[in-house]
């Protein structure tokens, strides 16, 4: 039999989950400028008093999501770590089916002059791109390693996330855009090799 007291931290539970869930998607489509506490209780149908029964302020919500991307990114790099054997289509393909994620990541991106934001933008960056370099690695067939992996790889992401047309993530578009920056690092491989 559940207790009150039980039934009143599912409540919660669920309560949080809730925002946390709504607040994760208007984030990942209009960014932390766009987010208040009005528009999101309205998009998830829940009091706007409840906010404050769960968080402390705005600032506290905002933590809550990045740590929330930061859960669903750790899950998504385990896909591609167990996943993903080439870059097209295996790693296209499951970028396409994460949209909110990548939606999400490309605001970490845009807004990357909040300390925090730039924070985790950096920390997510750096372990996607020991996943990522093996899978470019044996798209480029490359047979030794070079200087400066590190910068590159974190560059042409900055330029992906640039160059996304957020409108279109499907397979097909996500794949176009990564063979057009993979066409400009392919022109400065014969420097790099």
């Amino acid at each position: 039999m559940i207790t009150s007291r039980e039934d009143n931290t599912n409540k919660r539970k669920n309560s949080v989950s809730v925002w946390i869930h709504v607040g994760y998607e208007y984030y990942a489509e209009s960014g932390p400028g766009m987010l208040s506490i009005k528009n999101i209780a309205e998009k998830a149908g829940v009091p706007r008093t409840s906010f404050y029964y769960l968080f402390k302020d705005l600032r506290e919500y905002k933590q809550h999501l990045l740590s929330h991307h930061e859960v669903i990114a750790e899950k998504f790099m385990i896909e591609v770590k167990t996943k993903c054997h080439n870059l097209f289509p295996d790693f296209i393909e499951l970028l396409s089916r994460n949209s909110h994620m990548l939606k999400f990541h490309r605001q970490l991106f845009l807004n990357r002059n909040d300390p925090e934001v730039n924070s985790l933008y950096g920390h997510l960056g750096i372990m996607l791109k020991d996943l990522v370099f093996p899978l470019l690695r044996k798209h480029f067939s490359f047979k030794k390693s070079f200087e400066n992996t590190d910068s590159l790889i974190v560059d042409l992401m900055d330029v992906y996330f640039s160059k996304l047309n957020i409108n279109d993530l499907s397979t097909k578009n996500l794949e176009k855009s990564a063979r057009y920056i993979l066409n400009y690092l392919e022109d400065l491989l014969p420097d790099i090799e």
